[in-house]
């Protein structure tokens, strides 16, 4: 991911990734901490797969993720989702019955949730 992170440039005008974009990608790689005053964070969302090969990543590793991240929030398991199936495109990695592919049977895909909001908040 964090090779992603680096390399990978924006489809509309060929800049590198935002800076908070960079941030909240690797976020999701980082274990969870226990603040100061004993507060305990949770592990970022892509944690259980930050010490794996790409190319080592199975279906039920990304279904078991998303499921976990389901008790957590909709939101939560679908940006993580979103940010795995970029990262396995960039990349080029084919994991065999791939949950957020589109090869896969839709009783077995992971179906994500469209952007909601207002596409064009600002008028022109």
């Amino acid at each position: 991911m964090s090779e992603y992170v680096e390399k990978k440039r924006r489809a509309k005008d060929g800049l590198p990734l935002k800076a908070r974009t960079r941030a909240d990608y690797l976020a999701m790689l980082e274990p969870g901490r226990i603040s100061t005053t004993g507060k305990e964070f949770a592990d970022g969302e892509l944690y259980p797969l930050a010490d794996k090969l790409l190319s080592k990543i199975t279906a039920d590793d990304i279904r078991g993720i998303y499921a976990g991240l389901l008790k957590r929030s909709a939101r939560q398991a679908t940006y993580a989702m979103q940010v795995m199936r970029a990262v396995l495109r960039w990349h080029g990695v084919i994991v065999p019955d791939n949950p957020l592919g589109r090869d896969t049977a839709g009783r077995d895909r992971i179906v994500l949730a469209p952007p909601t909001g207002d596409p064009s908040p600002i008028p022109p």
